[in-house]
C-alpha cells in the first residue's frame, strides 16, 4: 500500500489532533519552593504565565505552521488562553473557548479556578468564547472533582470534536486533562512522575468512531 493511500485511508477514519499544555505558569513556578501547596493556595487563582511562559509560546508561533491545524480548541483558564493567543496569533486560524476541556480537578486546587471572564473578552478577542454558558466560573467548587467526572468530560470532548469539519485540531489545555484523554493516565508531579512537557505538541489519532478498548 502507498504512503499516500495509509494516510488518506487514516484520516477517513480518524481526526488528527495536537494536544499542547500550557505554558509555564505561576504555580509550576511555585511548586519547586513549596511542593503540593502551590496548587491550592489563594494566589494561584486562574494563574497566568510566567515569562518563560511566554517564552514557550513565543517559541511555538515560529514552528506551528508546519502542522496544518485547522481549528483550536481552548481551555478558559488565563493560562490556556495567553498561550493559545502566545501560539496562534496573526495565524488566521480561528479559536474557540471550550469549558469542557479544562484542568482536573476542576474544585479543591485553586489554581483550577477561573475568574470571570469580563476581562478575557478584551484581551484575547481572537478567541471565541460563544460556547462558553457563564461568564464566571460556576463549576469550581472547594469538593475534588471525581475521576469518572473527568471521563465523562473527555468522552463528551471527543464526541464533540468527532462533530467538527475540521480534520487538524489544536487542543490547548492541561497536564491531568491531556494526560488522561491521551493515555488514560495522569502524571502526579508530586509523586515523582514525569510531567508533561511545556507548549510541545503532541500528535493523537481520534478514531472516528469509538474503538472498545478506547472507551473510558
Amino acid at each position: 500500500m502507498s504512503n499516500l493511500l495509509k494516510y488518506t485511508n487514516k484520516t477517513m477514519f480518524s481526526k488528527k489532533l495536537f494536544l499542547i499544555r500550557h505554558g509555564h505558569a505561576y504555580h509550576n513556578e511555585l511548586f519547586p519552593i513549596i511542593g503540593s501547596k502551590a496548587f491550592r493556595v489563594q494566589e494561584v487563582i486562574d494563574a497566568p504565565l510566567t515569562d518563560i511562559g511566554h517564552d514557550q509560546s513565543n517559541e511555538l508561533h515560529e514552528t506551528i505552521d508546519q502542522y496544518g491545524i485547522q481549528l483550536v480548541l481552548v481551555s478558559p483558564l488565563l493560562r490556556a488562553l495567553q498561550t493559545a493567543h502566545g501560539i496562534f496569533r496573526r495565524k488566521n486560524i480561528p479559536m474557540r473557548c471550550i469549558e469542557h476541556i479544562r484542568e482536573y480537578p476542576i474544585g479543591e486546587e485553586t489554581c483550577n479556578q477561573r475568574l470571570s471572564l469580563d476581562e478575557r473578552f478584551v484581551e484575547f478577542p481572537d478567541i471565541d468564547f460563544s460556547e462558553i454558558q457563564s461568564i464566571d466560573d460556576i463549576y469550581w467548587t472547594p469538593q475534588r472533582e471525581t475521576l469518572d467526572a473527568l471521563n465523562h468530560r473527555i468522552q463528551d470532548v471527543k464526541e464533540y470534536i468527532r462533530e467538527l469539519p475540521q480534520e487538524r485540531i489544536a487542543i490547548v489545555s492541561h497536564s491531568s486533562f491531556l494526560g488522561q484523554f491521551k493515555d488514560k493516565h495522569i502524571a502526579y508531579i508530586e509523586n515523582g512522575d514525569t510531567e508533561m512537557l511545556h507548549c510541545w505538541p503532541l500528535e493523537y489519532d481520534l478514531p472516528l468512531v469509538d474503538q472498545p478498548n478506547q472507551s473510558l
